[in-house]
Parts: C-alpha cells; structure tokens; sequence
C-alpha cells in the first residue's frame, strides 16, 4: 500500500481532521470568547488566562456556579488541549502504513483518552456559559463555538481515525 492510499484510510482522514480540530482549538485562543452587551467589550481566551491569576490561570473551579458564568478553562489551557490534538493527529499519520511505526491498542487507547480530555478542555466554556450565564450580563462570542467545533472535530477524528476497520 503506497502512501497516498494510506492517507485516504480512516485513519488518515481521521488524523488530517484531528489536525483541524486541534488548529481551531489553538486559533480560538485568540478570538474573543465573551461580549458584555452593556458596555460592547469582548474578552479573549487569551485575556482569561491574562486577567486569572494563581491556579485559575488553568481552570476555573466555579464555572458551573449558580453565582454567574466563570469560563472552566483559560487561554493557556485551550492552547495546550490543541496542541494535545495535533501532537495525536501527528502521531496518527506517521503510524500510516509505511509510517515510522504501528500503534498497538494501549497506544490506542492513551490517545483516545487524550482527545477525550482535549474535547472536555474545549467543551466546557461554551457549556458553561449555556448552563450558568446570565445573557444580560454575558453572551457568547464566535470564539467559543469555534473552540467547541475544534473540539468536537477533533475528538470524532480522532476516535473514529483509530477505530478498527478495513481502510
């Protein structure tokens, strides 16, 4: 099997789509994430890892709080989650026939772990906001569904990618 037949295998497919998923991740840090409707400000990922401070500069504990929206995971923490994903989508391309080596199903199963836990990362904002926020105070901007796209394409690439299968 030639190289070009590999990477129209699921896995392949499934490994260039991680690859995506973990770009928009990493992108979506920059883009805002939050607008207040009151004074037309945005935030950032970025600005919540910037303006967080101790531990909350990783994850923040209250995000689900009945108290109001507090974003679950910052900038830095999406960008490390997207990184995770393309680190995955890499290791699944070069484990292509051909490749630089076979995955055996402990492998397997550490990266579909992996990308569960970068889907959480990028999952959990946008939840959050839904379940907690107050629309008058904050709203959601572009960002964040561009954070939970990545996240979801990343994790379906991914544990579709590996799953067993003739292609």
């Amino acid at each position: 099997m030639n190289a070009s037949l590999s990477l129209s295998s699921r896995r392949g497919l499934g490994g260039v789509s991680a690859l995506v998923g973990g770009i928009l991740m990493v992108v979506s840090a920059f883009l805002p994430w939050l607008g207040y409707p009151s004074s037309a400000d945005t935030v950032s990922g970025w600005d919540t890892y910037s303006q967080a401070s101790g531990s909350a500069q990783w994850f923040t504990q209250d995000a689900f709080s009945a108290r109001g929206f507090s974003p679950g995971f910052t900038g830095l923490s999406v960008l490390i989650a997207g990184a995770v994903l393309v680190l995955l989508s890499l290791v699944m391309l070069l484990s292509l026939a051909g490749g630089a080596f076979r995955l055996g199903l402990a492998a397997i199963l550490v990266l579909a772990v992996l990308a569960l836990l970068a889907f959480l990362v990028g999952g959990t904002n946008l939840t959050s906001l839904y379940a907690t926020g107050d629309p008058d105070r904050v709203t959601p901007e572009f960002g964040l569904f561009v954070l939970a796209a990545g996240a979801v394409i990343g994790l379906v690439s991914v544990w579709v990618g590996l799953s067993r299968s003739r292609s």
